[in-house]
């Protein structure tokens, strides 16, 4: 064999060789491409979060796109590299082996970073101390925390868990609806939000909703591992909604964080079953961080008010069984509204950015106190529901008397 040939078969080796390592590197970052993609579709509250917030759709299929543009360039460079001139072949092959590994680097740290990995060690889960049995109930009710969000108020939520938390003040339980951190998977946000709820969950029976940006991407088994109710509360096993019973008061936590997306069968069926449970003649309270009835604006081409959704999933129920009160929060504002006889709380204002003033009024809306910050404090006494809306200092904002 002449040095000419052994020279040309060199040739042929290296360019087979390196298109193995462009087609191993393109092969790798098309993986973990679609593979990203695909944890992300099957996270739980994903479809609400892409159905609401257009960016996050946008970004999405930015890196679905991304993927395919990956693998046309591959097909271009692998069809095209032979016929082409060198200085163009390795043009391509350059363009196809940084691109790629940017991508086989960036998949990974996006998901490590949305995933909350590594999980922290250092953040204790919410004091679980029993709500007593009794025959009277003084609770408050407040969402909406938004720890690590930048524009939340850290003085006004510390100031309403000291009222709370505060033993002359007597409460027998608090229920937070959701949305106790901005991000979800961050461990620095969590610890932020326990630490200071401590002292409250210390003194006063905490018992949590999951809201849309408590679960959000890895901040599902956050919320699980750090807010979930108690066994015996959960019924059937659920870590995602529960039911709390003392005397003739009777509340149902539930599930529902953007829409009605995350309200799975086997929640409604569970909610059937605990609502025919309870007698007639007993206080029904619904507790969610997605609200029903609400009065709010529009923004991203999504209507935040009077949810058809959840209205048309939920009321129904509601209505058969003599639902007395639901509390939500997700709008950040205070409001009660009344439907159908049913008595509906907008509770969105402990300590979150408040949100622009309403541009639609509910129909049902008999009160409304947009850009304050605030929580429901409610008395039961027999047959009788005393609801003052509170602000930070403990002021009363409005007054309702609801008898069964």
């Amino acid at each position: 064999m002449d040095h000419d040939t052994k020279n040309l078969l060199a040739i042929i080796d290296l360019k087979r060789t390196k298109k193995s390592i462009i087609s191993a590197l393109c092969l790798v970052a098309v993986v973990f491409i679609f593979a990203f993609i695909g944890w992300i579709l099957s996270g739980h509250g994903t479809i609400g979060l892409l159905r609401l917030t257009p960016i996050a759709l946008y970004a999405l299929i930015f890196v679905a796109v991304i993927g395919l543009t990956l693998i046309g360039l591959f097909l271009w460079y692998f069809f095209t590299s032979h016929k082409a001139g060198r200085s163009v072949e390795n043009r391509l092959s350059v363009l196809l082996s940084v691109t790629t590994l940017i991508c086989i680097l960036l998949i990974p740290f996006l998901f490590i970073q949305l995933g909350g990995l590594p999980p922290a060690r250092d953040i204790k889960p919410a004091t679980q101390i029993n709500i007593r049995n009794a025959s009277s109930l003084h609770f408050a009710v407040g969402s909406d925390a938004h720890f690590g969000a930048g524009a939340n108020d850290l003085k006004q939520t510390q100031a309403m868990l000291d009222q709370i938390s505060d033993p002359a003040n007597k409460y027998d339980a608090f229920f937070f609806l959701g949305d106790l951190v901005e991000h979800g998977f961050s461990n620095s946000q969590w610890k932020e939000a326990l630490d200071t709820f401590s002292t409250t969950m210390l003194r006063v029976p905490t018992r949590f909703a999951p809201g849309n940006h408590d679960t959000l991407f890895g901040g599902l088994s956050r919320y699980i591992e750090y807010c979930s109710p108690p066994a015996a509360e959960s019924r059937d096993g659920s870590k995602l909604w529960h039911q709390v019973d003392t005397g003739n008061v009777h509340f149902l936590v539930l599930d529902v964080e953007w829409s009605a997306e995350t309200f799975t069968q086997a929640q409604e069926t569970w909610l059937g079953t605990q609502l025919a449970g309870i007698p007639s003649g007993d206080w029904k309270i619904l507790m969610s961080h997605g609200f029903y009835y609400s009065s709010g604006i529009s923004s991203s081409g999504w209507n935040w008010y009077d949810n058809p959704e959840t209205i048309s999933t939920f009321e129904p129920l509601f209505e058969k069984y003599g639902v007395d009160m639901v509390f939500s929060g997700h709008n950040h504002c205070l409001e009660i509204l009344k439907h159908s006889g049913i008595y509906y709380m907008v509770c969105g204002g402990f300590g979150g950015k408040l949100d622009p003033v309403p541009t639609y009024i509910s129909s049902s809306s008999a009160w409304l106190q947009p850009s304050q910050f605030g929580f429901a404090d409610v008395n039961i006494e027999g047959d009788q529901a005393n609801l003052n809306f509170r602000d930070p200092a403990a002021r009363v904002l409005k007054t309702l008397t609801i008898t069964k």
